[in-house]
């Protein structure tokens, strides 16, 4: 009797707590072209990060799950402790919820204008006085989110970088923000290329992480791919990677 009772708790055991996975999830933007998005012939999610990421896992071992998701929720998968992040900037407020990996990419983020109104640009405070169009979300660094929140630079806020284009293409915004290799190639999809142009300085350099909430208990993991992209880096492979996966989106792009 007492060991019939004990399979029946087993099993209600089984039923009401879920299985044990070491799969990491992650949370991805679902369109930041050519970094993250989802590729509309497999349905599955692509680009340069996404691919590097991928390749890193693959290296050291952990099997991953890659989910791509608005800004927006990708923010609160984190900030709630239920995915890790890929593609995010670093900035004082998010240091107090994330530990972060070694850089995973770099990128260029440029104001790109009119070309009947383009205009010396080469600091923040050249930004004032225009009307802004930035992403929902997005931190652009500590500099622009501070001038952001005195004041001095004034944003139109929204969802995506295409719809910061369109609202540029028809004057409704002076200038917008965007990461170079986005921006060039929406230009590109948009046939914008001959209205458009980016300045000729970008207004910041940013690394780009992969980051994990502090609750969640990341830091072995954090210093597996930490110690793989050191030495990747150091050995030259790295660069190869990116290379190579960069040449061949934007030779798909061009098929």
């Amino acid at each position: 009797m007492n060991q019939s009772k004990s399979i029946l708790m087993f099993v209600l055991l089984l039923m009401i707590t879920p299985l044990y996975s070491t799969e990491i999830q992650l949370a991805i933007d679902e369109y930041q072209p050519p970094f993250s998005f989802v590729d509309e012939k497999t349905g599955l999610v692509d680009g340069i990060q996404t691919q590097i990421v991928s390749h890193i896992f693959n290296e050291i071992g952990e099997d991953l799950k890659i989910y791509p998701l608005p800004w927006k929720r990708v923010l609160l998968m984190g900030e709630t402790g239920k995915m890790g992040i890929v593609g995010i900037y670093k900035n004082t407020e998010r240091l107090l919820v994330y530990d972060y990996t070694e850089p995973i990419f770099y990128v260029n983020i440029y104001a790109y204008a009119l070309k009947t109104s383009l205009w010396d640009f080469s600091k923040m405070t050249d930004l004032r006085d225009r009307s802004v169009g930035i992403i929902s979300a997005w931190s652009y660094g500590d500099e622009f989110d501070r001038a952001r929140e005195m004041g001095e630079i004034a944003v139109e806020v929204n969802d995506s970088d295409e719809l910061n284009f369109q609202k540029l293409k028809l004057g409704r915004i002076d200038c917008l923000l965007a990461v170079e290799q986005s921006g060039d190639s929406i230009l590109q999809t948009l046939n914008l290329e001959n209205t458009i142009a980016r300045q000729a300085q970008p207004l910041i350099s940013h690394p780009v992480y992969m980051v994990f909430n502090k609750d969640s208990n990341k830091k072995e993991l954090i210093s597996k791919i930490d110690n793989y992209l050191i030495q990747i880096k150091e050995d030259g492979i790295y660069d190869q990677l990116v290379n190579r996966i960069s040449k061949d989106f934007y030779s798909k792009l061009n098929q």
